[in-house]
């Protein structure tokens, strides 16, 4: 699978029209795949479980990156784009969001 990659006007347009978990996943994935921590991978995994999605990718780039956990997270971005979805009424981002404070993202 090709590595996704969306511009900000593009990411925008689409967090507002999200209706899948598919679609959710991929502005997930495209706003971690730069990442050079492992625990971003990691969560990306958690989060896509028993579902499609860049699992692949994420396996690798967790292995990759294994011990460079303390270098800066970028699913906190992922969080923040949820809140933001949420607080517009998006429903799949309400839900999702929902099961990320249960997991412990975005959660201090």
């Amino acid at each position: 699978m090709s590595l996704l990659k969306f511009t900000i006007s593009s990411l925008e347009l689409t967090m507002n029209k999200v209706s899948s978990d598919q679609e959710l996943d991929l502005i997930v994935w495209s706003l971690i795949q730069g990442s050079s921590n492992a625990l971003d991978f990691l969560d990306y995994l958690r989060h896509t479980l028993n579902r499609p999605g860049q699992q692949e990718e994420a396996f690798q780039a967790a292995s990759k990156f294994w011990a460079n956990k303390n270098e800066p997270r970028q699913f906190d971005k992922a969080v923040a784009a949820l809140e933001q979805m949420a607080e517009e009424g998006n429903e799949m981002a309400m839900f999702h969001l929902g099961r990320w404070y249960r997991l412990g993202y975005g959660v201090n």
